[in-house]
């Protein structure tokens, strides 16, 4: 069996968009396996979040805001 710093480097020679498809199976890995049940709580609050943006009861901020925002938070 590869070792880990075998694998980084075989890793490292694949393109952009296959490092990108590998990071992402990786960090979905870390998750286990997606509950349906917690799927369709994330959509009930999802459509709850924008009837009350379309009803003007929830304000919104220009995305150029929120992520310099973030990014002072992440310092």
């Amino acid at each position: 069996m590869a070792n880990l710093i075998d694998i980084q480097r075989e890793a490292r020679q694949l393109d952009a968009r296959e490092r990108a498809q590998l990071a992402l199976d990786l960090l979905r890995s870390l998750d286990g396996e997606p509950s349906e049940e917690v799927d369709q709580a994330w959509q009930v609050v999802a459509r709850e979040r924008l009837a009350a943006y379309d009803e003007g009861a929830l304000p919104a901020e220009p995305a150029a805001e929120v992520h310099r925002e973030a990014r002072s938070r992440l310092r």
